[in-house]
């Protein structure tokens, strides 16, 4: 699990490079937001702005790569954990990919 500070987003990168999240996002407490369509995004603003959108989509891929590492050893851990106790089977899960 991965907690989010203050004035923080996410979801950057799916928006960005068109991809689905891989991962389910919940929230813990109250939160107050704001949240833009990725249609006004990609056909409003960024557009106008393809210097800042190339910005926003380099810096999320390490973002993105950094925190999806830290998460599947997390997930890997738990794994092994669940497998240890296991008598009739194992857990067998594969990363996804990275597309370059």
């Amino acid at each position: 699990m991965k907690f989010l500070a203050a004035n923080t987003f996410f979801g950057d990168y799916y928006l960005t490079h068109t991809t689905k999240s891989e991962f389910v996002h919940i929230c813990v407490e109250h939160v107050e937001a704001y949240a833009l369509s990725a249609d006004f995004l990609m056909d409003e603003i960024f557009p106008r702005y393809p210097a800042v959108f190339q910005e926003i989509k380099d810096q999320s891929k390490y973002r993105y790569k950094s925190n999806a590492n830290e998460i599947y050893k997390q997930k890997h851990v738990h794994i092994q954990a669940v497998n240890n106790k296991s008598t009739f089977g194992m857990l067998h899960v594969n990363r996804k990919t990275m597309q370059k």
